[in-house]
């Protein structure tokens, strides 16, 4: 009977071992007592695993050595005041396991024996709760910054209404500080006239969305604010407000509709640019024909009869040429190729060539320190040129223009441009100006009161300033005279200087040039001003079909000295794959790419893209040269 009752002892007591191991194992924790006397060490299999070692091995040697350096100096305080004061023994610190170097988040806790001189303790790994808790402070830190980053005043109030948390717009916006706002309670901040806030919290609680309502606040010092509110109820009841003065917006009907235009301006040239943009690439690729040949008949030609004829020939092309490039200029995917230039004295120079011959001066008032721009020259010079030659003509009896350039700072106030940096120029002049009902349409294509004109100047002004990131403004009175402003972002600071054009060479080269291009009078035109400049010119159609005439060339040593691709190739491969092939083959041969008209930013940027440079049909034979011996 005995042996029986001990029996069911052990298996109690066995049973129980276990369930405290697993129990150990599942909540990583473990036990462990110290024999002061001795140092002997037990400890159960939970707190081994927990050190990554086997519970023969966890000695009390071991058991100082694993703690990280930083922290052995509290567990020694904390065992010093349990041993001499009796103070509970509660810490946590990290350890490093030995065989895998993993480092651990311990919690101890200790009692001490008197009687029996011993420790007892449990331990617990509690990594996964501190990577938790870091993790969640992290992401409180990540959400106040990006509340203190907010551009809108941010409150956040218990269900009682007081605040708990407010950003550091919400001061700005209402006058109080942080520490004030904390002891307040939304009613206070409320304009007493307004609408009751019982109604909104109504609102919200029935409401699973934010809501947007306008409110008028007071603030510190007594000024009534209108403000829009998005406001939403979180499910611990607590409410959430982000709150925006809208004081500063557009309330002025006559603004508003200056907006208005502005925007009805950019739609319908968006419109014709598509129009335009097409009729320009068709015509570009016939008037590239006539203008090479024009060109090079007239230096070849020996008769001054001849010569008189294409001269004049030429000139007209020219303006044709001008006339084209307007259209390019505002239609859809005109984009300037842009260089960091300083505006003077070129804008001087443009605007004295303007005026040469006629009973017109200009006076200037050029700030010393004029800031740099990124801009496309000739599209610039063509804005000044145009603005320019309209003065002039609102003054035939002459006069003088008033010029002034200078450094501005924008902030929120302008209706079409961004905060920023930015360069005026001011054009005053003291013409017949310009009547109310005719100042509205001055910007729209085809429009003109001239006799002569074709109602593309101020239209190219404004799509050139448009697409360059500025703005074109302009205020007449009839009788006095007109002024426009013009408004162009800065280059400043730290950035690049003023890029500089390479001059081109006189000298004649000799070589191999690839040219493709699917229209032939382009490729008859561009082989013909090759031959001239002292090259032999081998035309293709497509890509595949300029790949192999490279790959025979190459194969045979023949020197290509370059290859200048079309943009666009209808149902074949273009530049940019033609281009990409190519330099499979050979990654030093420069590549040229040209088009009459593409809404694509390589012909604007075409080292980003790979290629050696751009050209825009139709161009000079000087053009050509320019572009082969400025990267030859």
């Amino acid at each position: 009977m005995t042996d029986l009752s001990n029996n069911s002892t052990k298996e109690a007591l066995r049973l129980s071992e276990a369930r405290l191991k697993r129990a150990e194992i599942a909540s990583k924790s473990g036990n462990w007592e110290l024999h002061l006397d001795t140092t002997m060490m037990i400890a159960s299999e939970g707190a081994a695993l927990i050190y990554g070692v086997d519970t023969t091995s966890l000695t009390y040697e071991f058991i100082k050595s694993v703690p990280l350096p930083e922290y052995r100096q509290l567990l020694n305080d904390a065992i010093k005041s349990l041993l001499v004061n009796g103070v509970p023994y509660d810490v946590e610190f990290k350890i490093k396991t030995p065989a895998t170097g993993e480092i651990k988040d311990i919690h101890s806790l200790a009692i001490y024996d008197k009687d029996s001189n011993t420790l007892f303790g449990v331990i617990q790994d509690i990594s996964q709760r501190k990577h938790s808790e870091e993790a969640l402070r992290k992401s409180e830190e990540k959400y106040r910054s990006l509340l203190e980053c907010a551009p809108d005043a941010f409150f956040q109030g218990d269900p009682q209404g007081d605040y708990i948390t407010v950003n550091n717009q919400a001061s700005i916006l209402t006058g109080y500080s942080r520490e004030e706002l904390l002891s307040m309670n939304m009613r206070d901040i409320f304009d007493k006239d307004a609408i009751a806030q019982q109604p909104l919290r109504y609102d919200l609680l029935s409401s699973q969305a934010p809501i947007k309502k306008a409110r008028s606040i007071t603030t510190k010092s007594r000024k009534k604010i209108p403000v829009e509110m998005l406001s939403k109820i979180m499910p611990d009841g607590t409410g959430q407000c982000f709150m925006r003065d809208i004081s500063q917006r557009i309330d002025d009907a006559h603004e508003r509709e200056m907006l208005n235009e502005q925007i009805h301006q950019m739609q319908k040239l968006d419109s014709l640019g598509v129009l335009a943009g097409g009729i320009a690439h068709d015509f570009n690729n016939l008037l590239g024909g006539i203008y090479g040949f024009l060109e090079l008949a007239r230096l070849e030609s020996d008769s001054p009869q001849v010569k008189e004829y294409l001269d004049s020939c030429y000139a007209t092309i020219s303006r044709t040429r001008a006339l084209t490039q307007q259209l390019l200029t505002f239609a859809k995917g005109g984009t300037p190729c842009q260089k960091i230039e300083k505006l003077f004295p070129f804008v001087e120079e443009t605007v004295q060539f303007a005026l040469s011959g006629s009973n017109v001066s200009c006076s200037y008032d050029i700030q010393d320190d004029l800031w740099d721009c990124s801009i496309d020259k000739n599209q610039i010079g063509q804005v000044v040129d145009n603005i320019i030659i309209n003065a002039k003509q609102a003054m035939p009896e002459g006069g003088d223009i008033r010029l002034c350039a200078s450094n501005i700072s924008l902030d929120h106030t302008h209706l079409t441009l961004m905060p920023g940096t930015y360069v005026s120029i001011l054009v005053k002049d003291e013409g017949i100006g310009i009547s109310p009902e005719i100042l509205p349409r001055i910007f729209d294509p085809f429009f003109t009161t001239k006799p002569s004109g074709h109602g593309l100047g101020l239209a190219t002004c404004y799509s050139i300033i448009h697409r360059h990131g500025g703005s074109i403004d302009v205020e007449s009175e009839e009788g006095t005279g007109t002024v426009f402003q013009i408004l162009l972002p800065a280059v400043n600071g730290s950035q690049q200087e003023a890029q500089k054009d390479i001059p081109a060479k006189n000298a004649k080269e000799s070589g191999i040039f690839i040219v493709m291009d699917d229209e032939t009078t382009i490729r008859t035109t561009l082989c013909a001003m090759l031959k001239f400049l002292g090259y032999t010119a081998l035309c293709t159609t497509q890509g595949n079909e300029t790949l192999e005439l490279f790959a025979k060339e190459k194969k045979q040593n023949n020197p290509v000295k370059g290859i200048i691709l079309d943009l666009t190739i209808p149902g074949n491969m273009g530049g940019k794959e033609t281009a990409e092939a190519l330099r499979n083959l050979d990654p030093q041969v420069p590549i040229f790419v040209m088009s009459g008209y593409s809404a694509d930013p390589i012909i604007a940027n075409p080292t980003k893209y790979g290629f050696a440079s751009s050209i825009c049909k139709p161009f000079t034979l000087s053009d050509l040269s320019l572009m082969i011996e400025n990267h030859g």
